[in-house]
């Protein structure tokens, strides 16, 4: 047995022997990583379909790829529905900052 795989060996029982002293403080933290996979990753991996041309019946993982890979990201931009999208959510932020921000400098409450 050489020296690193010595040394591995060592450091693996150690690693060992600490999670199984402290595993009470392993399984809390196993909660909020659970969470993040769940709600976090899982999501990201359905977002593929914007990349693809999407047949109903093949599903999202055996959907053939658009071709040109932005097919759709240019279809929406040059699109009417785009400009209403922009305005809209635009217009949104602005009084979300001026209900939030501005109104306290012009008119300050007593």
């Amino acid at each position: 047995m050489n020296e690193l795989a010595r040394n591995d060996a060592k450091y693996f029982a150690k690693l060992r022997k600490g999670i199984m002293r402290h595993w009470q403080l392993y399984l809390i933290m196993l909660l909020p990583i659970i969470y993040v996979i769940i709600f976090r990753y899982v999501p990201i991996w359905g977002s593929q379909i914007a990349f693809k041309d999407y047949k109903l019946g093949l599903g999202v993982q055996d959907s053939p790829w658009a071709d040109p890979l932005f097919k759709h990201f240019a279809k929406f931009f040059s699109g009417n529905s785009f400009r209403g999208c922009f305005s809209t959510h635009w217009g949104y932020r602005f009084t979300i900052f001026w209900q939030g921000s501005c109104r306290r400098l012009f008119w300050p409450s007593g």
